[in-house]
């Protein structure tokens, strides 16, 4: 089971108010994709081997952004940075 399923099935949505954010070091795969199309945007760091997952995250309408090493956030679907 991977890091974003794994956290969603064990923390209670109803102790904590959405919407929700969530920060991941690898971009989600299209298995945990499925389980957060719910979330307002996920930030990763490293792609991961299939990107199918940030497409359906994207077609969701969750906001996706990758965070470079260097800390500059880029937006997903854009390719654009975001200003801080």
């Amino acid at each position: 089971i991977h890091a974003e399923k794994n956290a969603i099935m064990r923390t209670p949505a109803i102790h904590f108010p959405g919407p929700f954010t969530m920060y991941v070091t690898e971009s989600p795969c299209p298995d945990c994709a499925k389980y957060l199309s719910g979330f307002e945007a996920v930030y990763f760091m490293h792609q991961y081997r299939i990107a199918k997952g940030c497409d359906m995250i994207v077609a969701a309408g969750v906001k996706l952004f990758r965070v470079t090493p260097a800390g500059h956030v880029i937006d997903w679907k854009t390719g654009h940075f975001v200003e801080s």
